[in-house]
């Protein structure tokens, strides 16, 4: 069973893995990421960091607005998304699981 808390801390957006010869039945444990992971690379790190500050302070039809680093989906990147960064900053998602 997985809880999911507080509900700020993760976010849709995960692509299903595709099984393949060597994990058949691979799947994401949860199905979902951290909110902070801007490239969906499974870990919020330095990377993620400068997506969001290159679109901080700026909403959706703003040059540069990039809606990848809009974690609570408000059409506006602001203090909310960093801060749900910040709280999940070194820290990966749903882990892969093959049976």
């Amino acid at each position: 069973m997985v809880q999911i808390t507080p509900r700020q801390a993760y976010m849709h957006g995960i692509q299903p893995l595709t099984p393949g010869p060597r994990c058949p039945q691979c799947s994401r444990s949860a199905g979902v990421g951290r909110a902070g992971d801007c490239n969906n690379d499974n870990t919020v790190s330095v990377a993620d960091f400068n997506l969001l500050k290159g679109t901080f302070g700026k909403s959706a039809g703003d040059p540069g607005y990039d809606a990848r680093a809009d974690f609570n989906r408000d059409l506006s990147v602001n203090i909310s998304d960093f801060n749900n960064q910040k709280n999940n900053f070194g820290q990966s998602g749903a882990l892969l699981t093959c049976p």
